[in-house]
């Protein structure tokens, strides 16, 4: 490694733990102001499960802050990288680099490189850290929102993809338990109930058990329903935080939901995000011109705020409506701006 790459890594660094400062600050303390309402509720809620409400807050923000930072990471180094090239073009430094024959694109190289690792974090925390994390995320959730008992009894009827319909009278989100359950089987009009159906995983198996004893077998309900976590209302907060192999798995079990099917793609095209977020920043900070850096952040700004829009709208859209197809919808925010990326990244090499 050169000096002038550990010296460009150094200031892309600080940039880098600066701007993800500040950004995961900002939304604390936003997210906090919003929810200063319900801090009585709160409260309430967290005392019953043992944290006071100070307790409570940082354990909230604490299992959330994986989530937060793989949701402004892609944005985070693209200000960063943005940063640290227009501080070398306002203190002059990259004109003795391109007087000497360096290229634009060596310039940068570094940076490039320390975005492949940065993003190889954000994506095992959305695929590993944030999976393993999801339930606690929602519990504490509902304590924040003064909802604290992990039992609750207002569930919808729950159907599966077999045409299968249950009647639960409680879900049990810590045991992982429906209680007093009723089922409605689609082949016959002969009601069955439960006492209870668990979830179990084990043997890569994940799947509804009757409780021992039941009037249906757990054999022959294995193979009569399909009903899994995310067909209970609730859950689905959980499954949202999924892995893309898990949603992969639930999308294939409930082929007609358009948001799993949104949700899994969009997966696989987060790992380019910034990449392209860069494709299409770099260009503009690398040029000769010095620049406000008040104009320079606010590129910055208006870029994230266009891919963040456009890939938020187009995930709604997919997800809602079948005129668009959920690959699309997680790719074409990609398509788009890497086009235009690649056209200003030519123009720039001129």
């Amino acid at each position: 490694m050169k000096t002038i790459d550990r010296y460009i890594l150094r200031i892309f660094a600080g940039a880098m733990a600066a701007t993800a400062i500040f950004m995961m600050g900002l939304y604390l303390i936003l997210h906090y102001l919003s929810h200063v309402k319900h801090q009585d509720e709160a409260r309430a809620s967290f005392a019953a499960n043992g944290y006071t409400l100070i307790e409570g807050l940082c354990r909230y923000y604490f299992v959330h802050m994986p989530e937060i930072a793989a949701l402004f990471g892609p944005y985070a180094i693209l200000f960063a990288a943005m940063f640290t090239l227009h501080h070398l073009n306002q203190n002059n430094e990259l004109v003795p680099v391109f007087a000497v024959g360096v290229s634009k694109f060596r310039v940068a190289l570094p940076i490039i490189l320390a975005s492949f690792v940065l993003s190889g974090g954000l994506v095992a925390l959305r695929e590993i850290v944030i999976p393993a994390n999801a339930r606690e995320m929602v519990l504490i959730s509902r304590m924040m929102r003064g909802k604290g008992d992990p039992k609750f009894s207002k569930l919808d009827l729950l159907s599966d993809s077999m045409g299968n319909i249950f009647d639960a009278g409680e879900w049990d989100a810590t045991n992982l338990r429906l209680n007093d359950v009723w089922m409605l089987p689609s082949s016959s009009t002969q009601l069955f109930r439960f006492d209870y159906l668990a979830w179990r995983e084990k043997d890569g198996k994940a799947e509804f058990v009757p409780a021992v004893g039941s009037a249906m077998p757990a054999e022959r309900f294995a193979q009569t329903t399909d009903l899994s976590l995310y067909d209970i209302q609730d859950e689905r907060r959980v499954t949202k935080r999924s892995s893309y192999f898990a949603l992969k798995r639930q999308s294939e079990k409930v082929p007609r939901d358009r948001q799993l099917a949104v949700m899994k793609n969009e997966h696989i095209a987060y790992a380019f995000t910034p990449f392209v977020l860069l494709l299409f920043g770099l260009p503009l900070a690398i040029r000769g011109r010095k620049r406000s850096v008040f104009l320079g952040l606010s590129l910055c700004l208006g870029l994230s705020l266009a891919f963040f829009t456009t890939s938020l709208a187009l995930q709604r859209l997919g997800a809602k409506t079948e005129s668009i197809d959920p690959l699309l919808c997680a790719w074409l925010p990609l398509i788009l701006f890497g086009s235009l990326g690649l056209f200003l990244f030519e123009v720039s090499r001129r």
